[in-house]
């Protein structure tokens, strides 16, 4: 699979939609390669939703909790 990969986020009870990563996909039809996180602006539960060319392709739900900091130890 190639092309742009798109992610978009809309946090629950929310109707405003953020591009959360917009990043061309790299790598062979069996292995891509991904950033392993990506950041929301506010904890609670999101929606994601992916879209590669322009195209929808999945969706996920996620809970963002609060960034662990080095002072919190």
């Amino acid at each position: 699979m190639s092309g742009q990969l798109h992610v978009k986020a809309v946090k629950k009870d929310s109707t405003q939609v953020l591009t959360i990563l917009d990043t061309k996909l790299s790598g062979s039809q069996k292995h891509q390669s991904l950033p392993s996180s990506m950041e929301l602006p506010k904890t609670g539960l999101w929606r994601l939703l992916i879209y590669v060319d322009g195209q929808y392709f999945d969706r996920m739900v996620v809970k963002a909790e609060a960034t662990w900091t080095d002072d919190q130890n």
